[in-house]
């Protein structure tokens, strides 16, 4: 059983999109993220997704916060 948000590359629809030539390095890339864990961490705020220098994780954490705004909305 695949996980909620679990990215497989075999299954995107050949009609939803024509990558040509890019969609090895389009599935490549699709691997990579489902891999990394990279839609679990986003929603959690994980700022090393995009920012290795502290000063910038700070900042992309705050700007993470509209991620949670429908949930605090309830």
């Amino acid at each position: 059983m695949r996980r909620r948000g679990s990215l497989d590359p075999s299954k995107v629809p050949a009609h939803g999109a024509r990558l040509l030539g890019y969609a090895p390095a389009v599935a490549r890339q699709i691997a990579a993220l489902s891999a990394s864990r990279f839609i679990p961490r986003m929603f959690r705020g994980d700022p090393s997704l995009w920012a290795s220098v502290p000063s910038a994780r700070r900042l992309v954490k705050n700007r993470l916060g509209w991620l949670r705004s429908p949930e605090r909305m309830l």
